[in-house]
C-alpha cells in the first residue's frame, strides 16, 4: 500500500519546476475512484461543478501551469475524476471534488477544456459528499 501512495504522490506532487516530473503511464495507480476507467474525455471546464473551495499550494499550481503549457510534458498531468450524475429528468451534472491543483492551473491558464475520467454516479452516491445540501437534480 505504501508503494502505491508513494507512486501517487510522485505523480501529482509538483514540488518545484526544476524537479523532474513522473510520467503518467497506463497501469499506474492514480485514483481509487477511476483507476478501472481507461477512457479519458476532454470536457469544457465551465461544466464542472466544484462545491467546495480548494486549499492550494502555490508551488504546485505554478509547476502544473508550466507542465500544461509544455507540449512535451502535458501528458504527464493525469486527468481529474468527475462524478457524472444523471438528474431525474435526464440532466447531466459533473461534480469534481479532487484535482484542485490541476483545475486551478487550467483556470489560471484560461483553458477552456480539461481532461477528465467520468465516474458514472447517482444522486445517492453524491449525498455523502454534500449531505443536506444535495440539490434536486433534474
Amino acid at each position: 500500500m505504501w508503494k502505491i501512495v508513494t507512486n501517487l504522490r510522485a505523480l501529482i506532487t509538483r514540488a518545484t519546476p526544476a524537479v523532474t516530473m513522473a510520467t503518467y503511464n497506463e497501469g499506474d495507480i492514480v485514483s481509487i475512484h477511476s483507476d478501472h476507467i481507461s477512457e479519458v474525455h476532454t470536457m469544457p471546464i465551465k461544466h464542472l461543478i466544484r462545491p467546495f473551495p480548494s486549499e492550494l499550494s502555490e508551488e504546485k499550481v505554478l509547476s502544473l501551469m508550466e507542465t500544461i503549457q509544455d507540449e512535451k510534458l502535458r501528458h504527464n498531468v493525469p486527468p481529474i475524476d468527475v462524478m457524472w450524475v444523471k438528474g431525474r429528468n435526464g440532466g447531466d451534472y459533473y461534480y469534481s471534488f479532487g484535482g484542485c491543483h490541476r483545475y486551478e492551473a487550467h483556470m489560471r491558464l484560461k483553458k477552456d477544456f480539461i481532461d477528465v475520467k467520468l465516474v458514472k454516479s447517482t444522486v445517492e452516491s453524491l449525498r455523502p459528499y454534500l449531505g443536506a445540501a444535495t440539490p434536486d437534480l433534474r
